[in-house]
């Protein structure tokens, strides 16, 4: 163990014995391994004092180890992460946060099978930034924030949900043609119905739910 660096990071007390031999000169210690309880006695003499001064109360502090620091150290700045996360949420990135109350350690598609371009239309439509007339209205980029079709808002749930431009794509597609919530889609994780996002999107004639994502042709 003495000649695995990476010991020394998990347990103070094998530093502290390797800096005892490391300055010791010459052949004055030899490490030997012992096999116990097997009648040798000065390693059962050692043996019984350990024991002993284990059941002992404890008489001094040295501190935590390195490893231990190590995880309250990344305890605390992740606490520290959350609540600055939260306090930011309350001028932008509300409807993130109604998404993800807490910063997750893991990104959200990890463990889903989806295309680069897949994933790039739901971190938009996670974020709100989307190409929806009301963002781009926002933005300066339109007059107004009204949907040319049906002259009320278009958002990202009028677009998957509400549009009549989209009506007969939107048949293809269970969670969006039963309106299931946008909301519970994105928090469930369900891959089939983030699929049907992502093909709904690939499906229209225009790009309103990402600026990146390629369109299948006509």
């Amino acid at each position: 163990m003495l000649l695995n660096e990476r010991s020394f990071e998990e347990n103070y007390l094998l530093w502290e014995i390797y800096k005892e031999f490391r300055y010791v000169r010459g052949n004055a210690i030899r490490i030997q391994w012992v096999p116990s309880h097997n009648g040798i006695k000065g390693n059962e003499s050692a043996d019984q004092l350990a024991v002993a001064k284990a059941r002992d109360n404890q008489s001094f502090f040295r501190g935590i180890t390195l490893e231990d620091a190590l995880i309250l150290s990344n305890t605390e700045v992740w606490e520290d992460w959350t609540r600055k996360y939260k306090e930011a949420s309350k001028e932008k990135g509300k409807w993130h946060y109604k998404l993800m109350e807490r910063p997750h350690r893991k990104i959200t598609s990890k463990d889903l099978n989806l295309q680069p371009d897949d994933v790039k239309v739901l971190n938009r439509v996670r974020s709100g930034h989307c190409l929806t007339k009301d963002r781009k209205a926002g933005w300066g980029w339109e007059l107004d924030d009204t949907c040319d079709w049906c002259e009320i808002t278009e958002d990202i749930n009028h677009i998957l949900f509400d549009c009549a431009r989209y009506n007969q794509n939107r048949t293809q597609f269970p969670a969006l043609e039963y309106m299931k919530p946008l909301e519970n889609i994105l928090k469930e994780g369900c891959e089939e119905e983030l699929k049907q996002i992502t093909k709904f999107h690939r499906s229209l004639k225009v790009v309103p739910l990402s600026l990146l994502a390629t369109r299948e042709s006509d």
